[in-house]
């Protein structure tokens, strides 16, 4: 399976559909550069919700119920 990467800030997801952590920070880098975000964080997407972290995706969370 391969990992999908996204931004994520307190609201949620800002961005994903990135295969690479160098690449994942490459986009990070670019919102830093651009101040338009503040607290962005990469973390790996659910394969299933890409709207959510992997870790703790809600959606799966409730499933799982």
């Amino acid at each position: 399976m391969m990992l999908e990467y996204g931004l994520f800030n307190d609201e949620g997801c800002v961005e994903s559909g990135m295969y690479s952590l160098e690449e994942a920070a490459l986009r990070l880098a670019e919102y830093a550069r651009a101040e338009e975000e503040e607290g962005i964080v990469i973390d790996i997407v659910c394969p299933d919700h890409p709207e959510q972290r992997h870790e703790s995706c809600e959606e799966c969370y409730e499933e799982g119920s």
